[in-house]
C-alpha cells in the first residue's frame, strides 16, 4: 500500500516510517500523565510538545465546566479541526517528530486521525485509577475529579489489533516511561 508523504511523493509505509516525522500521539484519561509524559520526552529527544486540549472548543470547555461528557457532534468537529493542525505542524516541523497529548477518547477519533497523518503512532498513558485521581486533586487547575470521572466512563481503550496502539503505563519516574517508550519506539521505527 502506498501513502503521500508531505511533499506529496508516494511512499510505501516501510519507507515512510524511515524519512518521515512521526505524529506520537499520547492519549488516555485525564489524570495519567500524558502532558507530563510529553514534556518529558520531548526535552529528552528535542521534539517539539503540542499539548491539543488547548484547542478544545468553547463548547466543550463549557461541557467540562458542568462536568458533562462531550457529544459525539463536538467530538467530531474538534478532531476534524485538530487532524488539520497537526497536518499543518508535521509540514512545519522541519522533519522532527511531533508529541502529541490529547484525551481521545473514542476510537473512531484515534482511527481517524490515523487516516488523515499516516505517519501517527498512538500510544495509550495509562496510570492505576488510585494514582490519576490523586494526580487530579493535587492540580491547582484545570479539570476537576468530577469531571475528570465522568470523562473517564466515557473512555474507550484500545480494544483490537485494528486500533494499532500500543500501552505506556505512567506510574513511576522519567527513567521507567523512556525505557518503555524507547521499547515501543524501537518496534515501530526500523532504521530510526
Amino acid at each position: 500500500m502506498l501513502f503521500r508523504n508531505s511533499q506529496g511523493k508516494a511512499q510505501s509505509k516501510t519507507e515512510q516510517s524511515v524519512t518521515e516525522p512521526v505524529v506520537w500521539l499520547l492519549y488516555g484519561v485525564s489524570g495519567a500523565g500524558k502532558s507530563w509524559v510529553a514534556d518529558r520526552l520531548g526535552e529528552h529527544f528535542g521534539w517539539s510538545v503540542y499539548h491539543a486540549d488547548d484547542d478544545i472548543t468553547q463548547e466543550m470547555k463549557d461541557a467540562l465546566a458542568r462536568s458533562q461528557p462531550f457529544t459525539p457532534a463536538m467530538r467530531d468537529a474538534y478532531f476534524q479541526r485538530l487532524a488539520s493542525l497537526l497536518q499543518q505542524r508535521l509540514n512545519e516541523s522541519g522533519g522532527q517528530d511531533i508529541l502529541v497529548s490529547q484525551g481521545a477518547y473514542k476510537r473512531k477519533h484515534r482511527r481517524f486521525l490515523a487516516q488523515q497523518i499516516p505517519n501517527l503512532r498512538a500510544i495509550w498513558v495509562d496510570a492505576p485509577v488510585s494514582l490519576w485521581e490523586a494526580r487530579i486533586k493535587n492540580r491547582q487547575e484545570g479539570i476537576s475529579l468530577s469531571s475528570a470521572k465522568a470523562l473517564q466512563r466515557d473512555f474507550e481503550p484500545p480494544g483490537t489489533l485494528e486500533d494499532k496502539a500500543d500501552r505506556l503505563v505512567n506510574d513511576s519516574d522519567f527513567a521507567h516511561v523512556l525505557e518503555q517508550f524507547l521499547s515501543l519506539r524501537s518496534r515501530s521505527q526500523p532504521g530510526r
